[in-house]
């Protein structure tokens, strides 16, 4: 189903839950009877009688999608600071994250403070650098249905 047609399905549905507020008027006890029949926070159903009552038209109840901005936040020289990071968990199987990050940063005071411990941790175990998948590499010795680390 297209994106413009699920926020349409999605108003329709948040009308229909508080469409007895907007004939009937905003009661406390009618919110919270028809937010526990919808199953949401008597919060939500009163967002939504708001969010319709200040436009008077349903589409004011379309759900505001925040999206990606597509802009990645890493730091122009990460792909150079990755590469180093994967030397250096070959050379030692053991090196601890927050060990290489130290040593990246003292190659190169710029970086101080710029790489964090978890972006590093997931791209190192995104390419198969993490420590299971090394400790996993050397246990089966390449065997096939298993990533190979080289």
């Amino acid at each position: 189903m297209a994106d413009h047609m699920k926020k349409y399905k999605d108003a329709d549905y948040r009308f229909s839950v508080i469409s007895k507020l907007v004939f009937t008027g905003f009661t406390p006890t009618l919110a919270k009877q028809l937010a526990k029949e919808a199953g949401v926070n008597v919060r939500t159903v009163k967002r939504w009688y708001q969010a319709y009552t200040k436009d008077n038209h349903i589409t004011a109840l379309n759900p505001k999608y925040k999206g990606s901005t597509g802009v990645s936040r890493l730091i122009p020289s990460f792909d150079d600071c990755l590469k180093k990071a994967q030397e250096m968990r070959l050379a030692d199987r053991k090196i601890s994250v927050k060990n290489i990050i130290k040593a990246l940063e003292s190659e190169n005071p710029e970086l101080k403070g710029l790489i964090s411990r978890s972006t590093l941790q997931r791209h190192l175990q995104k390419t198969h650098y993490g420590s299971r998948a090394l400790n996993l590499s050397e246990q089966t010795n390449g065997r096939k249905g298993y990533p190979s680390v080289s």
